[in-house]
């Protein structure tokens, strides 16, 4: 192990010279990067020195009497200047002088004849060092953040160049002479005010890299298309209105982004680019892409964000293998069906665009991984999204949803969500300020049974009533997924819950119920409130568990009356043989508690169908109403209300679904239309 005591002795006090300077020890490190710390060690050599972020206004005489460095990172520090003695340093080999304030270089860093990395990062150039034109070595030359106006002709020194880093100067133009680099392979210029590009590029045989965003480029010339070993190429935040057409011949290609320009039409010539695995052409003028695109059977990230799109075309289904797909920002009503066909798909931006709904088939993306939808229409999502089970970020803010379906409380792998800004109302809305994992529970229990509890006044607080009312609230759990679940939405008693008329009470809650718990004793058998309650819920078909007090008989519930809100004789109810049969009595609370936990969770499914089947059929009816007194097909429904009659009968017995009842009523009421 490299040890300082082991130094030459004049490396040794060199260092702790510089030790007692900036007033801490120097530490050993294995190599030296630009944000190092520490000297590197190579026998009886110092090869390596970070003086990253000390503070240091000069730079020391004495460091540059270290010939045997190789790697010198002054980086973030206060350098104005650099000794002229720096040319002692004849073996260094990177030098990182990064983060200072350093004007001009000394002329004598031109017997660096070995340097192969200079790294001038956020200085104060104003022009190009001369100096640096006459290291033959150099590979790698960083001068981005600087404040060059021009590149010398001179630069064709630098026969060895591979990278050459430019971004965020002040370049108009590029001379010829960079033609003459022929072995770069980066080529970086972003953040310049170029307006064109000198013809002589195209000598730039091995260029595999070019940056040029966000200059002032509003055309390419054809010579480009000579760039054939080019990879990568960047485009981005220019003021294109097109492409030349010899881009067609870079057939090496696999990145290309040319968004925000000012295209309106993607050129043909592009999607013949077999290569390409990445284009961004969002932020332009497009109104449609061509039906070619589907060559590009390579891409896997396609962006098309801020456009003028409304559809998405057929041919953008057929990418097999996008992974990633952002159409936000266009002005989509629909999402064609045809989306599924992306099966290997993990990102989908869909944000502000103009939807109202989320299709159910989106749900067939089990891939999918983002699902971006901030910033529509939206009034509710598929009843399927619990199916996307590798979601880990969900943003839908700015929308109009006021519920979440039930699957929602599916996504157990959510890492990111975003629900602000919709119309949430009560307990929704207090729901969507929480985290994620409160936010999965309380959506199961905003969705789980609704029960209501049937009792007489009197048996209240003989048979714990209201202690019967908090376990099932809180104690109903299921585990799902690693996660316990609170499957009951609420539980309502008279005692609790009424605000004001009880009459008005019942008549507003026992039809939302799922479920309605009937407490059968002297009592509530009695009681008018009790028997309007079970008439609602036979009315509503909404399923009633009997619980026997200790003094009735089973035999004496096969014939309870039931009243309507008018204490009006309805019909003979019978609760004498329940699917469970459950005895109450003052003292066997516990035992009735668990039994009803267990009914429910058993029957969760049952009752959960039973009600939405109510809600198809209210809706159903509701629609087919609208549709008897619509002008347009009064007189087909009246010619056709066999047959209206005789398909609604099908649904109400499950011979057939809600969608085949939809289509058969479809095609009846277009009859008159096609006559």
């Amino acid at each position: 192990m490299a040890e300082k005591n082991n130094l030459a002795s004049e490396q040794l006090d060199i260092l702790k010279k510089l030790e007692g300077i900036i007033n801490k020890s120097i530490q050993i490190v294995q190599e030296i990067e630009w944000n190092t710390f520490g000297v590197q060690i190579e026998g009886k050599n110092v090869i390596g020195l970070g003086l990253y972020r000390q503070g240091l206004s000069m730079l020391y005489e004495s460091i540059t009497k270290i010939k045997t460095l190789k790697y010198l990172n002054l980086s973030d520090n206060q350098l104005t200047t650099l000794p002229e003695s720096i040319d002692n340093l004849t073996s260094l080999e990177e030098l990182s002088l990064r983060w200072n304030k350093l004007e001009a270089l000394p002329e004598s860093i031109t017997n660096l004849t070995s340097l192969h990395t200079l790294d001038l990062w956020n200085n104060q150039l104003t022009t190009f060092p001369k100096a640096i034109t006459n290291l033959p070595s150099l590979k790698t030359l960083v001068l981005s953040h600087n404040k060059l106006a021009t590149l010398p002709e001179s630069i064709t020194n630098l026969v060895s160049l591979k990278t050459l880093d430019l971004e965020y100067n002040q370049l108009t133009t590029l001379p010829e002479s960079i033609g003459y680099l022929t072995t770069l392979k980066k080529l970086n210029l972003e953040y310049n005010k170029l307006t064109t590009l000198p013809d002589s590029i195209t000598n730039l045989a091995s260029l595999k890299t070019l940056v040029l965003y966000h200059n002032q480029l509003i055309i390419l010339p054809e010579s480009i298309g000579n760039l054939t070993s080019l990879k990568t190429l960047h485009l981005g935040f220019n003021q294109l209105t097109k492409l030349p057409e010899s881009i067609i011949k870079l057939k090496s290609l696999t990145y290309l982004d040319i968004g925000s320009n000012e295209l309106t039409t993607i050129p043909e010539s592009i999607t013949k680019l077999k290569s390409l695995t990445y284009l961004d052409i969002g932020s332009n003028e497009l109104t449609t892409i061509p039906e070619s695109i589907i060559k590009l059977t390579s891409l896997h990230t396609l962006e098309l964000k801020y456009n003028r799109l409304t559809t998405l075309p057929e041919s953008i289904t057929k990418l097999n293998s996008l992974t990633y797909l952002d159409i936000g920002n266009n002005k989509l009503t629909i999402i064609p069906e045809s989306i599924i066909k992306l099966t290997s798909l993990k990102y989908l931006g869909l944000g502000g665009n103009e939807l109202t709904i989320l299709p159910e088939f989106i749900t067939r993306l089990v891939s999918l991984q983002k699902l971006h939808l901030g910033f529509n229409e939206l009034i509710t999502l598929p009843e399927s999204i619990g199916n996307l089970s590798s979601l880990i970020e969900f943003l839908s803010y700015n929308n109009k949803l006021t519920t979440l379906p039930e699957s929602f409380s599916q996504l157990r792998d959510l890492q990111k969500i975003d629900l602000s800004s919709n119309k949430w109302k009560g307990e929704w809305q207090e729901m969507a300020k929480n985290d994620i994992s409160t936010i999965l529970k309380l959506c199961r229990k905003l969705h789980g049974i609704l029960i209501f509890i049937s009792h007489a006044m009197a048996d209240e607080k003989k048979y714990h009533i209201l202690e019967l009312s908090n376990f099932l609230d809180e104690n109903v759990i299921v585990r799902e997924k690693g996660m316990d679940m609170n499957i009951i939405h609420d539980v309502l008693i008279c005692e609790e819950d009424l605000v004001e008329d009880i009459w008005e009470f019942m008549t507003e809650n026992v039809p939302k119920s799922h479920l309605l718990v009937f407490i059968a004793t002297e009592n509530s058998v009695a009681s008018e409130a009790c028997r309007y309650e079970l008439f609602l819920a036979d009315k509503h078909e909404i399923e009633i568990l009997p619980i026997k007090g200790p003094n009735i008989r089973w035999q004496d519930l096969s014939k309870i009356e039931l009243l309507d809100n008018h204490r009006q004789f309805q019909k003979i109810l019978d609760l004498s043989t329940p699917q469970e049969k459950l005895e109450i009595n003052k003292n066997n609370l516990n035992e009735i508690c668990e039994k009803l936990s267990e009914y429910i969770k058993a029957n969760e499914s049952k009752l959960k169908k039973r009600k939405q089947k109510r809600e198809i059929l209210f809706m159903t009816k509701n629609a087919l109403i609208e549709s008897i007194y619509s002008m347009e097909f009064r007189n087909s429904i009246k010619d056709n209300l066999a047959e209206f009659i005789a398909i609604f009968k099908e649904l109400n017995n499950d011979q057939i679904t809600q969608l085949d009842y939809c289509v058969k009523m479809g095609e009846i009421l277009t009859k008159r239309k096609e006559n």
